[in-house]
């Protein structure tokens, strides 16, 4: 299901907080096993920019939805393509190509570091291993690459604003997004089948 919000931010105090929007909870009720994210280019407006804000309120996003355990969700998040005009819908290329970018990462880290640590170091007392359903993992998808990088080799996969993929480049990111998911798909469907065929000592609980 799609839950996005077009020209929607990461960061809480922005134009368009994501967290403002009411697909934002209906994501969130949905439960789903994998999540998507594409945000970050708008959070790269000159208006809107601030580095620190941006990882921080990320990061609390993509908990949102990690801290959950029936399931918990695997998150992907993409690296926003480069932006071949400066400036265009207030957008910085230079933010884009570089702070944003690095910050991404961050956040696809410090958010399944977020879950992780504390559940690793409690098993680590405990001299136990943490059951791998409880661990959370993010991924990052790299569409700045694939849509040219910084020496922007890509011009016609991109819309004449300079900032959004045009039906070719459209196409690209969803073929990306489809080769970056589909191994853990298949790795949950994998799982589920597992757990189906374990029959109970007792079925019949006699």
């Amino acid at each position: 299901s799609f839950f996005g919000s077009p020209g929607a931010t990461a960061q809480k105090f922005s134009d368009q907080p994501y967290w403002d929007e009411r697909r934002y909870e209906e994501a969130r009720q949905w439960r789903p096993h994998f999540v998507v994210s594409t945000l970050g280019t708008n959070d790269a407006k000159e208006s809107n920019w601030d580095c620190e804000a941006f990882t921080k309120d990320y990061i609390e996003l993509c908990f949102d939805f990690l801290e959950r355990l029936s399931p918990r969700p695997v998150i992907f998040l993409v690296a926003p393509p480069p932006v071949y005009e400066d400036g265009s819908l207030d957008i910085q290329q230079c933010v884009v190509a570089d702070e944003l970018q690095r910050a991404v990462a961050r956040v696809a880290e410090d958010a399944a570091g977020k879950i992780n640590d504390p559940l690793e170091e409690q098993a680590k007392r405990a001299r136990q291993q943490v059951p791998a359903e409880m661990l959370a993992h993010t991924r990052v998808i790299d569409a700045f690459s694939a849509f040219g990088g910084t020496a922007l080799r890509r011009r016609g996969y991109v819309a004449e604003d300079g900032v959004h993929p045009n039906e070719r480049g459209t196409r690209l990111l969803a073929t990306l997004v489809l080769a970056e998911t589909r191994r853990e798909v298949a790795l949950c469907l994998r799982r589920q089948a597992d757990a189906a065929s374990v029959v109970p000592d007792n079925p019949l609980g006699l």
